[in-house]
């Protein structure tokens, strides 16, 4: 992916009069931060440092909740290494709360080595689209049920997300409490759907949680051929979701948008979200392929 389209995707969480925060881990080594913060005005900048980053960094993230202007203030549209004590966004900065994130997690198996329970390392295809299967059929019609629009799905490199947008958003006054709907839907889907492949946290209801960045590689544990490392993205986008303001813009006079096939099975459609039309939701192949350097324009 390009900064543009990077930039695209980040126009779906992060509205023009946002301000989030970019923050990159262990980049170069163990311990080692990166931060800044953006507003949604310069997203393409945003794009430009994200895709930098992840080429030394095991995971670059942004906090799609609203984060308050006077936080960023101190780093606004600039990336630097975080020195200790430093303040990064915590849950008090964060405006309000737009999204219901559910994060689901597939467990590793090892089926060539069963004495392994080494559950830091990256996933496989197989795991993967257990997770996915297990979203499709199960955690997505419950929540529908109860009344949720579909989300935007996303790879995160080694699970499945599940982003669901709230039609208005909620204060972030009793976060975590036993009155808090995101913290009370999110335990039930634990209770209800974590098995012995895919585990749901229960706790991302937090207001300053992050996501990964689309097009970022996911660097956890050693990779192998059978478990590489992933770029993060997104894998389907509903229809009615906010349309991204950053560039690329539309095809002039509402022409269909071209499709490239892309050798992991996904079909890409330029200047959207991939979604995986053309492959069945339950196919490997939606995971194939590992790690990716990406260009920086």
């Amino acid at each position: 992916m390009n900064a543009a389209a990077v930039a695209a995707d980040l126009a779906r969480f992060v509205h023009p009069e946002q301000v989030t925060e970019l923050r990159a881990l262990s980049v170069g080594g163990p311990g080692r931060t990166f931060s800044g913060w953006f507003d949604g005005a310069h997203l393409l900048d945003m794009a430009r440092n994200a895709l930098a980053l992840t080429r030394q960094a095991a995971g670059v993230y942004f906090v799609p909740n609203p984060v308050h202007p006077a936080v960023a203030a101190k780093r606004m549209n600039v990336v630097l290494n975080v020195p200790k004590g430093f303040r990064l966004t915590h849950d008090e900065d964060v405006l309000e709360r737009r999204y219901l994130m559910v994060d689901m997690d597939p467990r590793r198996l090892h089926l060539d080595d069963p004495a392994s329970d080494d559950q830091k390392c990256p996933t496989t295809a197989r795991e993967l689209a257990f997770a996915k299967r297990t979203a499709d059929r199960y955690v997505r019609p419950f929540l529908r049920a109860l009344g949720f629009a579909e989300p935007v799905v996303m790879c995160s490199g080694n699970g499945v997300h599940l982003v669901y947008r709230y039609s208005a958003p909620l204060p972030t006054a009793a976060w975590g409490t036993l009155a808090d709907p995101i913290a009370e839907t999110l335990r039930a889907l634990s209770d209800r759907f974590t098995c012995y492949g895919v585990s749901i946290d229960a706790d991302t209801y937090t207001p300053s949680r992050m996501l990964k960045v689309p097009g970022t590689i996911v660097r956890k544990g050693e990779a192998t051929r059978s478990r590489p490392h992933r770029l993060a993205r997104i894998i389907e986008v509903p229809d009615g979701w906010r349309e991204p303001d950053a560039p690329p813009a539309a095809p002039p006079g509402g022409a269909e948008p071209a499709e490239h096939h892309q050798p992991d099975g996904r079909v890409e459609t330029a200047g959207q979200g991939r979604t995986p039309r053309r492959v069945s939701r339950d196919d490997p192949r939606l995971f194939d392929g590992g790690e990716r350097s990406p260009a920086v324009h």
